[in-house]
């Protein structure tokens, strides 16, 4: 079942996109920066995934200076890569860059444990990309909503960057495992909801929901951090088939 999650995940950020190759090889010849080889390569990575993700919404890079990298998105807006500023963790999720962003990579196979104190791969978001493709604020956000059903239940989901496109595919996918093994249902439904414009509990954020980007499948009282010790999320954690 954790291996499916990451699935669905890669398949949402729609990551095998063609036209997001080609954008990369042509724009990646500009940038040249006078860094080290290892973080060059860490940036043309981390560019990479992005076009690749975004393919509609990024469609240049400006190098200024020879150290500065921003991606330059449909609206003409400009992202700065990487700001250059120490931050605590905390600084990362409130005020982050798209390298901040990119920085902690999702562990693939086998998980066994939660995750280490602030690795949180995911939940430090660039929310000027966040706007830039699936909507501002809430009416266009709205606007950009589609209705799907899963398992006999209507929902709404963004269909920017082919996001409900994308999530249909993988939630048929996990059915169709699920047939071969029943006890994956329990798992998956019911739906605890999608589409939902609110802050993230405690924060001043968005939510994922609030984009219509983020799905929860059967809701456990212990699968969400701030509602149960880490103890228990560790057995909850090691309880998934």
């Amino acid at each position: 079942m954790k291996r499916y999650i990451i699935i669905l995940i890669l398949i949402l950020i729609g990551i095998f996109s063609v036209k997001g190759i080609s954008d990369f090889k042509q724009t990646t010849k500009k940038v040249s920066i006078a860094l080290s080889k290892e973080y060059e390569n860490t940036l043309k990575k981390d560019i990479f995934s992005l076009m690749m993700a975004y393919p509609e919404y990024i469609l240049d890079i400006e190098v200024i200076d020879k150290n500065q990298v921003y991606l330059i998105l449909k609206s003409g807006k400009k992202l700065i890569y990487d700001g250059k500023k120490e931050k605590t963790a905390l600084e990362k999720l409130q005020n982050p860059d798209l390298q901040d962003m990119m920085e902690q990579k999702y562990m693939l196979g086998s998980i066994d444990a939660l995750m280490p104190q602030d690795y949180n791969p995911g939940r430090i978001r660039a929310y000027s990309l966040s706007k830039e493709v699936y909507g501002n604020n809430q009416s266009e956000i709205e606007r950009n909503l589609t209705g799907i059903t899963l398992n006999s239940t209507h929902h709404r989901f963004n269909a920017n960057n082919s996001a409900a496109h994308f999530l249909k595919n993988a939630i048929a996918e996990l059915n169709q495992l699920a047939k071969n093994n029943p006890e994956l249902w329990g798992y998956m439904y019911p739906i605890g909801g999608t589409y939902n414009y609110r802050y993230i509990a405690k924060t001043n954020m968005l939510s994922p929901h609030a984009f219509g980007i983020s799905i929860d499948l059967a809701i456990h009282k212990n699968d969400y951090w701030q509602w149960t010790a880490r103890i228990e999320r560790e057995k909850r954690l090691k309880g998934y088939p």
